[in-house]
């Protein structure tokens, strides 16, 4: 989900976006001794865009913002003495840069097609045998959609 406000002066686009939304994305590792999932579930932020208009009703944009995301780890590693385990969420944060492009397909109705990466810091954690680590997330995100100028 996005809300968006723009203006246009000559072939310049300045604007800005808040967006939100459920990723639902996991990754699993095999490590020695057992096995690590790391997950993303819920995310927002807010971005700046620049952009020119291209064709009769497109426009491309570059956009520069920053991103939350909750992660969460899943380490189970029975063969570790003594066995360590750990389960745990945890919001992050960073910068993040992007670039898209948006078509009007009706007077008010647009369809959008945009990609970012995102920088988040890092999460650290303790398991359950007191060993600690830490994680360096980051994102890659590609998303199409349909939106609604007022």
């Amino acid at each position: 989900v996005f809300l968006g406000w723009g203006k246009q002066y000559g072939l310049l686009y300045l604007g800005g976006e808040m967006f939100g939304g459920y990723a639902g994305a996991e990754a699993k590792q095999t490590v020695a001794g057992g096995k690590h999932t790391i997950s993303k579930d819920w995310g927002y932020g807010g971005a700046l865009r620049v952009g020119t208009p291209v064709f009769d009703d497109g426009l491309v944009y570059m956009k520069g913002g920053y991103q939350a995301a909750r992660f969460g780890l899943d380490s189970n590693r029975p063969s570790d003495t003594p066995a360590s385990t750990i389960k745990d969420k945890a919001w992050t944060h960073g910068p993040m840069v992007g670039a898209g492009f948006d078509y009007l397909v009706g007077e008010n109705w647009f369809v959008r097609a945009d990609a970012g990466y995102a920088w988040y810091s890092a999460l650290k954690y303790t398991d359950s045998a007191g060993g600690t680590g830490k994680l360096n997330p980051n994102d890659i995100n590609v998303r199409l959609g349909v939106g609604y100028k007022f």
